[in-house]
């Protein structure tokens, strides 16, 4: 049972927000899985892991079950079935074999957006996806080549960015809510 999987591709691939108004086409793809049965999938990826490995998780911790990655785009001009595609290319790219992965993508914003949801357990059962400053910076690359073959400009300042400290998502939204206790000893 993956109940944060089947909690975020309940939101993920809820209908309005992925419909193309154009088409009225889903825009809802699976890598390596059935974005229908995708949570059972992931759940069965993750027994296997299991059956040979354990997470040696301290009392309380809970093992990363998913990855949500979000690429937004700027603004509503651009076809949504193409960043739709784009998105499934990040994928692509992203899980190789390994992985599995549901791609969809939100119009219901004033930026279409894609949300691609990872499963934190490889396919062969043998190891994890392991996420580091490293990887999100590859996740940005990879974001940014996408982009670039689609004719699409990348919103980047790299100056700024070698700049500025790695923050984890959650220290990023308590800075930004004025709830960081580390901005509040500097």
């Amino acid at each position: 049972d993956i109940p944060y999987a089947q909690s975020a591709l309940s939101y993920i691939s809820n209908d309005p927000k992925v419909v193309s108004p154009s088409t009225g086409k889903r825009l809802v793809s699976g890598h390596n899985c059935s974005p229908d049965t995708a949570a059972r999938e992931f759940s069965l990826v993750e027994k296997l892991y299991h059956t040979s490995r354990n997470e040696n998780l301290a009392p309380g911790q809970k093992a990363n079950q998913a990855f949500h990655i979000i690429l937004s785009y700027k603004g509503t001009s651009t076809d949504p079935e193409m960043v739709h595609e784009m998105g499934c290319e990040f994928a692509r790219r992203l899980c190789g074999d390994e992985f599995q992965a549901v791609t969809t993508t939100h119009l219901n914003t004033g930026n279409y957006h894609n949300h691609i949801l990872v499963n934190a357990y490889a396919l062969d059962g043998q190891h994890k996806f392991r996420d580091s400053y490293h990887v999100y910076r590859q996740f940005r690359d990879t974001a940014n080549e996408i982009s670039l073959a689609y004719g699409l400009p990348v919103f980047v300042n790299e100056e700024n960015q070698q700049k500025q400290s790695y923050k984890s998502w959650k220290e990023f939204t308590a800075t930004r809510e004025g709830e960081s206790w580390k901005k509040a000893i500097l």
